[in-house]
């Protein structure tokens, strides 16, 4: 995975107004059609400078990466890939924790201690009372929306203002933290937040984010309570995984219970004139889209996810 500082270093090689017309589209006097699938832009808004593209009708504003994202409809990665290939830049490969990381394949499961063992970590937090999930949170709730979690809701329709409301965070910003939380935490209370499956395994997608690997990019949302404590988390992948006969989607927490998602916004059900059951966090997050849109505050919509 390039590390942020490659990828900048990659951006300052790249003119998109070059890059732009390169892809195929045609400036129209100064500016280009808003590249926001969302905004129908009938008079080209998005003005295009050296360095990104923004547009004055919606502000949507992208880097080189989320143009090639939004002219070419392909993910982060891909986006990544195409430019380094474009511009004969290549990235450093990347250690995980001093160590080759060929050590670990995909599918191989990592148990807590053996982890410990190997890499040397030593478990620092006691307290039997910490809930390492709203420890989780508290790194990640004030993290803003990165490019690639903007274009897979922005596909979708879905408004970032309202995901992030509802508690959606890209945690790539902040994996190293929480990496750290989790290899200085003991086995027992990790266990005891449903981090560790029946095996002692890591909940894979944190495992595997952590490690580097770019298929396990997505959203993370936090399951809440009646009293808004997190009670487990969802793992919604940007680009489905495929394994043998199924395809990843999304992964729940392990040895969690069934709750639905947006309760803690769903208080004083009673003052709702209509509450709307979805299923999926794409058709949860689409429906309180438009009631955000359309000033619906008398209207809810609840997340129903197997």
């Amino acid at each position: 995975m390039a590390t942020k500082e490659e990828m900048q270093r990659l951006k300052d090689r790249i003119d998109c107004r070059e890059l732009v017309q390169g892809l195929g589209i045609e400036f129209k006097g100064t500016n280009i059609s808003c590249l926001n699938s969302s905004h129908p832009d009938k008079n080209p808004s998005m003005a295009v400078y050296q360095h990104h593209a923004l547009c004055f009708g919606c502000n949507y504003n992208l880097d080189a990466i989320g143009i090639v994202q939004s002219i070419k409809n392909i993910s982060f990665t891909e986006s990544l890939e195409f430019l380094a290939s474009r511009y004969d830049y290549s990235f450093q490969k990347k250690t995980f924790s001093n160590q080759n990381r060929s050590r670990y394949s995909k599918n191989t499961p990592i148990s807590i201690k053996k982890f410990k063992e190997e890499d040397k970590f030593i478990a620092k937090v006691e307290p039997k009372d910490t809930s390492i999930k709203e420890l989780i949170w508290e790194i990640i709730s004030q993290v803003k929306p990165t490019d690639e979690a903007i274009s897979w809701l922005s596909k979708r329709k879905i408004s970032v203002e309202t995901a992030w409301k509802f508690g959606c965070r890209d945690i790539t910003p902040s994996i190293k933290r929480i990496e750290e939380l989790i290899f200085n935490t003991t086995p027992e209370l990790l266990k005891k937040n449903h981090l560790l499956n029946n095996k002692g395994d890591i909940w894979s997608p944190f495992l595997n984010k952590i490690k580097g690997y770019n298929d396990y990019s997505g959203l993370l949302i936090p399951i809440f309570d009646y009293n808004s404590k997190i009670h487990s988390f969802r793992w919604r992948f940007f680009n489905p995984i495929k394994r043998d006969d199924i395809t990843l989607k999304v992964l729940g927490q392990p040895s969690c219970e069934l709750l639905p998602i947006g309760l803690n916004y769903a208080k004083n059900l009673e003052n709702k004139d209509s509450i709307y059951i979805c299923e999926g966090e794409p058709d949860w997050l689409s429906l309180n889209t438009l009631f955000y849109e359309k000033n619906y505050k008398n209207k809810i919509a609840i997340g129903l996810c197997v």
